[in-house]
This record gives structure tokens, C-alpha cells and sequence, in this order.
């Protein structure tokens, strides 16, 4: 995870309960998906804080897994419907959104990425003493958006340490 965190704004961050009508946006927006990409090779995941029922920014995150074949074709549609990405990256890309005032992130995926996400997705959703330690992680600092995400990296980094490895064979 980059050391370089000038990018990112001194400003707060909003940290709020989980909201529950982020569950049935996520929902809306995975129709979309399924919909959209309706004869491609897809897994289509809700995943972050919204997922795990946590307070935090109330941002939907949904990751969508294309097997191999599909990547470029799901890029161009994922493109068509929420414009140019907002990051691009070999193995990662991501997309934002606005849905019934919540910012969605949708993230395309795959390789290493993909195993990494999955890996700490399922172990934080299997061990709630741990995500209730990211949530005070997030409350202590959401005073910076720089100081948010340098204690949110540094979480993820010891908490990838800990993740046994069957974890990132699925």
C-alpha cells in the first residue's frame, strides 16, 4: 500500500451506524449488473462496510469478478454504464456512482486483487470482534481523510498477516 498519503485531503471523513437501505441498493444495483452482463461469466459481490452491516461512510462497494474471457467486454459495459473509471490498474478498476444518495463504488477485479478481496471480505465477515476493532479504527481518525486512510491501510496490513492461508485458495 503506497506510503505517499499528501494525496489525500486533511479534511473529516463522515462516519456514520449502518444505514439498511444500503443492503437493498446494493441489490438494486446488482440487478443491474446481472442484467447488464446478462451471458458473461460474472461474479457480482457486495462487499465493505454496508456488507458486514458496520458503521462507516454508507458507501456500497460491489465487486464484479469476470472469468478471463469476459474482462474487456465487462470493462466496456461497466464504462457504458457509469462513465470513464475513477482508478485503472492492471487488475483492478474502479467506478463510481451516485444510487438514492449513496455513493457506490463498483470495482472490476480479478487475479491476485480479486483473491486478496475475497480473503479479507469473508475473514472480517466471520470475526466480528475484528470488525468491531476497523470500526473504531474509523471513528478514531475519520477527523482526516489522510489519517482515515493511513490507519485504515495499516489495519489491512496486519490484518492480511493473520488471514490463514485456505483463505485466498477460494
Amino acid at each position: 500500500m503506497s506510503d505517499d498519503y499528501s494525496r489525500y485531503s486533511t479534511r473529516p471523513v463522515s462516519h456514520e451506524d449502518w444505514n439498511p437501505a444500503t443492503k437493498s441498493i446494493a441489490r438494486k444495483i446488482a440487478a443491474e449488473f446481472n442484467h447488464n452482463l446478462d451471458g458473461w461469466d460474472v461474479e457480482v459481490v457486495h462487499m465493505g462496510s454496508t456488507a458486514l452491516e458496520i458503521a462507516g461512510k454508507n458507501e456500497i462497494e460491489l465487486y464484479v469478478y469476470p472469468a478471463a474471457n469476459a474482462w474487456d467486454a465487462v470493462f466496456r459495459v461497466l464504462t457504458r454504464s457509469y462513465g470513464e473509471p475513477g482508478r485503472k490498474e492492471p487488475d483492478f478498476i474502479r467506478f463510481n456512482a451516485m444510487r438514492e444518495g449513496f455513493e457506490a463504488e463498483i470495482m472490476q477485479v480479478r487475479g491476485d486483487v480479486g483473491k486478496l478481496n475475497k480473503a479479507v471480505y469473508r475473514y472480517l465477515a466471520e470475526n466480528p470482534d475484528l470488525c468491531e476493532a476497523y470500526v473504531a479504527v474509523k471513528r478514531q481518525y475519520c477527523f482526516s481523510k489522510r489519517e482515515y486512510q493511513r490507519h485504515k491501510d495499516q489495519f489491512f496490513e496486519a490484518l492480511v498477516r493473520q488471514i490463514p492461508e485456505d483463505y485466498f485458495a477460494t
